[in-house]
């Protein structure tokens, strides 16, 4: 188990590393504000390199839409605590208010040692429609929690563990939607702590061609626990968890249902 758990944990940051380096071919300047969503824009410093900058405490208003054209990363030993808010709506306006939606776009951790935790905060949706996210925190967690709901969409592949459209490797990692549901396709996630969540009290959780890894601690030999925590009532599951069954998902760990 040891030895499985290393090579699955050293093949997704290799997979995060390559994603970080994805060139940016655009000679075009990145608009950094996001239609206006963060003001001042964010920098592009790191060194400049056409993706935006961020790092620390910053506020969006609206919705924040990364394109192509507007690749982000994640900077510093600070981490990242990202809140969006709902007004004033802004373009595309199939987009939800408040929403963190990347479309087609680029988002990427490039400090895979930094102590900071990377906290998403959106009062919408959390999306990734056929783009690319990879997130690499190994000393920190990583949180997203949305007011509607989480849903990894980007594109398929192939193999999850090797080719992943959307990867989070953290000390401990959190999905939360409030109103909504949990929805991952064509993603890999390894957590090094002995849980990893996903909360949705009032919507279903799905999952397909992804795989999902947590460690055990350092007491115990088996793996630690994945725990689902779909809409419940008095004791009894209202919406489902799809795919623990699915040919296409891999589960090294203890699925729970938690119901309450």
């Amino acid at each position: 188990m040891r030895t499985l758990t290393r090579q699955i944990a050293y093949a997704a940051i290799a997979v995060a590393v390559a994603l970080t380096a994805y060139p940016y071919t655009s000679f075009a300047a990145p608009d950094c504000s996001y239609n206006g969503a963060i003001d001042p824009p964010l920098p592009d410093l790191n060194p400049p390199d056409g993706f935006c900058d961020a790092t620390g405490s910053i506020k969006a208003l609206g919705s924040l839409v990364v394109t192509p054209t507007n690749p982000l990363e994640i900077t510093g030993p600070d981490g990242l605590f990202l809140r969006i808010t709902e007004q004033p709506p802004r373009f595309p306006v199939s987009v939800l208010p408040g929403s963190f939606f990347v479309d087609h776009g680029i988002v990427a951790s490039v400090s895979p040692d930094a102590s900071g935790d990377i906290n998403i905060d959106a009062r919408g949706d959390i999306q990734n429609q056929g783009g690319t996210i990879s997130l690499v925190n190994e000393f920190g967690q990583i949180r997203l929690k949305a007011g509607v709901e989480i849903i990894m969409n980007g594109p398929d592949l192939g193999d999850p563990l090797l080719n992943p459209s959307s990867l989070f490797i953290a000390r401990y990692i959190n999905f939360r939607s409030a109103k909504g549901r949990i929805d991952l396709k064509n993603t890999s996630m390894v957590s090094y702590s002995q849980f990893l969540d996903f909360v949705a009290p009032r919507g279903s959780i799905a999952i397909h061609n992804s795989i999902i890894f947590v460690l055990p601690d350092r007491s115990a030999e088996r793996v630690g626990q994945c725990r689902f925590q779909p809409q419940v009532k008095n004791g009894i599951v209202i919406k489902p968890v799809i795919g623990l069954d699915d040919p296409t998902n891999t589960f090294v760990c203890q699925p729970v249902i938690v119901k309450k």
